[in-house]
């Protein structure tokens, strides 16, 4: 198989069932064509952890470019090498945001009630 680039995905053909190319210069990088003629940017890889196969979707083709999914693939492909689950880091990164999210949204109901009750007990003050 050759490197995947733009011009190879999009000349890919759907065919009667999904299939996969395979880039030859990142193990585990490829883009599954689905029978329906969407294509899907994927890491295959066997996990560190489970040693079982598992596969990490990195985005659909036109949404992404081939160019960062091949930098994601190439961060997960050194993940792997290190004993670390990409599926794991993912599943942080996405936990990490989420407390981020709340803490943003927990300071400004925090700050918006501090204004409100200054502003009542000047009121009372001047009242």
């Amino acid at each position: 198989m050759p490197k995947l680039t733009k011009a190879y995905v999009e000349q890919s053909l759907r065919k009667d069932k999904s299939y996969f190319i395979w880039d030859d210069e990142i193990k585990g990088f490829g883009c599954e064509i689905l029978k329906g003629g969407k294509k899907t940017y994927t890491f295959l890889y066997y996990s560190p952890v489970s040693k079982k196969k598992a596969r990490i979707k990195i985005g659909c083709h036109g949404n992404v470019t081939v160019d960062f999914a091949r930098k994601k693939a190439l961060e997960f492909s050194h993940l792997v090498a290190s004993g670390v689950d990409p599926r794991d880091m993912k599943m942080k990164s996405t936990f990490e945001e989420s407390i981020k999210q709340l803490l943003e949204e927990f300071y400004q109901r925090i700050d918006k009630r501090l204004n409100t009750f200054e502003k009542n007990l000047k009121e009372s003050k001047n009242g």
